[in-house]
């Protein structure tokens, strides 16, 4: 019945099913990657619906959620000892989820791993792993220069870039 009138609302309340059915972050979240699919869906096919920016709000909301685990998957990592694994992680948390809240987080939180991944690294590695941190910290900078996590990674940007240099000086 595509004729039919009720098809947009249709689609909207298809959404909403799965957005009703997401989990709290912990768990898995294939009904919220079904959600955030069906939305779009929504929103394509139907541009001009009252309920298209609530749609995007909704969203918004779930891939905060994605966000979030992915981030306390990095934080495993971390905890576990795996420096590569979480710096690997954090940063993409930031490629895949740029527009969350969970971003600038995420950028600090790689860089600080990619400084613990140097340490664990042989000689060799180590600059090319703080060189990463710095890109990570100079991402925040440019991207979210008003970020109350600034203070935090420049502490970690002046760690970084102290140890390359020693190195650096070390090779010379």
């Amino acid at each position: 019945y595509r004729a039919d009138p009720r098809v947009p609302d249709a689609a909207y309340e298809l959404a909403m099913t799965y957005y009703d059915r997401s989990p709290r972050f912990e768990l898995d979240q294939t009904d919220t990657e079904r959600a955030i699919t069906q939305f779009e869906l929504f929103m394509t096919r139907y541009p001009n619906h009252p309920l298209f920016f609530e749609g995007q709000e909704r969203i918004e909301e779930l891939r905060g959620k994605l966000a979030r685990k992915r981030y306390a998957a990095g934080s495993q990592y971390q905890l576990r000892g795996y420096a590569e694994a979480a710096a690997l992680t954090f940063a993409s948390v930031f490629d895949d989820y740029y527009d969350t809240d969970w971003a600038d987080d995420a950028l600090v939180a790689a860089s600080r791993a990619y400084v613990l991944f140097a340490d664990q690294s042989i000689p060799d590695r180590r600059p090319e792993r703080l060189r990463l941190a710095i890109e990570m910290y100079d991402r925040l900078i440019q991207i979210f220069p008003e970020s109350p996590l600034v203070k935090e990674a420049e502490e970690v940007y002046r760690t970084a870039a102290q140890r390359l240099e020693n190195l650096e000086s070390q090779q010379e």
